[in-house]
Parts: structure tokens; C-alpha cells; sequence
């Protein structure tokens, strides 16, 4: 199969020339960068570890055991999975809460906000970007946090348990947290919470992706519920979603070495409904889009 690939000047072209578009984003839109930001997901294992780590030996040599199979792909999801069954949702959640916090300016008590969040808010400030919905994945509440500070009003919207993701008529961004927020409910971090089957989440987005402009930005294409949404939305030969997926990596052969990703999206790839991006760096590429005008509609 091939696959072709473009650069970022293309990709902030596309975004210039679009009247409406969303954005799904994974952790690397509030990760630490220069001291600022949510600690990475080695990060967050290594909290989770530390907390085995002061308790009995026993435990500690029962994890290790655990993780005899466990690569690097899958140790977070595996780290949490010992955490929640020895030891509750709730210290799940505790580990969670102080990695959150920790991004927390002890001066102003205000969490400090990333490099792209702020360039990102900027651009949807001065009303040259309309954002529909932010789908996330992080636990985070950075990008509300932005919105707050430049008084930007949002529909925050956080979602565990299987529900519909209402439409809501008032015009404004929806920010959509599909694995939960750190301080409004639990959150989602095992394998078999990350694959299970959420019908009612994943029919509402399919319609986002059918009614939008995707940019996808800073997310890994794990097996979850927006997987199996783009998955579904494919397999449906009438739709007419516009998918734009980013990648970091610059190198194209390292790129299409994820085989299975680019199997499952063979349909949107053939259709010429999905574009991919390469060398995107979030943490640049807001600074330049906030520098593009917005086109001019004939």
C-alpha cells in the first residue's frame, strides 16, 4: 500500500483554508516542556512504582513479578493495572491527582500552561481559528485552564462510564475528555478499561468525525474507543469525513513501520480521506499558525 506523506507547510495551509475543524489530541499538548507542563506517561509509571516502593516487600516483589512480560509499550497500562487491583480506583486516582498538581505555580496557585495550549487559545481568542470540539485523552485540565485564561467560554465535558456526547447549540468549543479528568470522576488507564466496548461514546463520534475537519495531534492510535470510531466511520463507504493525522517523526520509513495502524485505515487511505503529516512538532506549530491569517471565502 501507498503512502504518501506531507509537511508542515501543508498541513498549516489546510488548516488556513478550513472554515470549522476539531482537534483530538494526546498527551503531547500539556506534557512538561522547559519545566511546564504534566509529567510524561514514564513519568507517571515511575509515581505509580515509588508508591509500591513504600510499602512491603511483598508487594514489591509481587509487582515485579507482574511485569515479567510487560515491555515498554505496555508498562503504564500494566503498572496501573497491578495499582488498581492491589489497591483501588482511588489510589489510581491519587497518583494521578498529584501528577496533575505538581504543574501547579505555588505563587499564583494557578496551573501553569503549556507552550502549545497558549498559542493554540491565542489563535481561538482572536477568532481566526473556530475550534468545534478538542477530544482528548489526557486526564489533564490544561487546555480548560487556557480557555479559562483568556476568558473564552467552553462546554468541558468528561466521560468514563458509556453516554452520548450531546450536541449543544450555543456555539462554543467542546472540550471532551473520553478517559476522564483528574478531578471530576475516575479516570481510565488499564488495558481492559481502554478496550472496552463504549457503543453510545463511540456512535457520537463518528458523528463529530462525519460533521468535522479532524485534526489529529500528539496521539499514539492506541486500541481504544476513538480507534474503533475512525474504524467504524471507514467501513462506511458514504461518509465524508476529512481526517488530517500528524505525526512527530520526520522519517517516513520509521513511520510506516506501524503496519497494522496504516492496515486499519486502508479504506480512508484509498478514498484519499485521510492526509498524513509529517515532522509536526505541537510545540511549535501553534506559534506559527497563530501567525497565518485566515483565508478569504468566494
Amino acid at each position: 500500500m501507498h503512502i504518501d506523506f506531507s509537511d508542515e507547510k501543508a498541513l498549516l495551509r489546510r488548516i488556513k483554508n478550513s472554515d470549522h475543524v476539531s482537534f483530538i489530541f494526546g498527551s503531547a499538548l500539556s506534557a512538561k516542556h522547559d519545566d511546564i507542563g504534566i509529567p510524561n506517561v514514564n513519568e507517571m509509571t515511575q509515581m505509580a512504582i515509588d508508591y509500591i516502593h513504600q510499602l512491603e516487600q511483598e508487594d514489591i516483589d509481587d509487582y515485579n513479578l507482574s511485569m515479567i512480560n510487560s515491555d515498554s509499550d505496555n508498562k503504564y497500562q500494566d503498572t496501573f493495572h497491578f495499582i488498581i487491583g492491589n489497591y483501588g480506583i482511588e489510589v489510581a486516582n491519587q497518583i494521578i491527582e498529584k501528577a496533575i498538581l505538581s504543574n501547579v505555580d505555588e505563587s499564583t496557585k494557578k496551573h501553569k500552561i503549556t507552550k502549545p495550549i497558549n498559542d493554540l487559545v491565542e489563535k481561538i481568542s482572536d477568532n481566526t481559528l473556530i475550534v468545534d470540539n478538542i477530544i482528548t485523552t489526557n486526564f489533564d485540565t490544561l487546555i480548560e485552564e487556557g480557555f479559562k485564561q483568556k476568558k473564552i467560554l467552553f462546554n468541558g465535558i468528561s466521560i468514563v462510564s458509556d453516554s452520548n456526547i450531546n450536541d449543544n447549540n450555543n456555539n462554543l468549543t467542546n472540550i471532551i475528555h473520553i478517559h476522564g479528568v483528574w478531578d471530576r470522576s475516575d479516570t481510565m488507564h488499564t488495558k481492559s478499561q481502554l478496550n472496552n466496548n463504549r457503543e453510545k461514546i463511540e456512535s457520537s463520534l463518528k458523528r463529530i468525525l462525519n460533521e468535522n475537519v479532524i485534526i489529529v495531534m500528539g496521539y499514539g492510535g492506541w486500541e481504544d474507543s476513538f480507534m474503533r470510531s475512525i474504524s467504524g466511520v471507514l467501513n462506511d463507504d458514504k461518509a465524508t469525513y476529512s481526517i488530517l493525522w500528524c505525526f512527530y517523526e520526520n522519517d517516513e520509513l520509521k513511520i510506516k513501520s506501524n503496519t497494522s495502524f496504516f492496515d486499519s485505515l486502508k479504506d480512508a487511505i484509498s478514498r484519499g480521506r485521510i492526509t498524513f503529516y509529517k515532522g509536526i512538532n505541537c510545540h511549535d506549530f501553534f506559534g506559527k499558525l497563530k501567525k497565518k491569517t485566515v483565508l478569504i471565502k468566494i
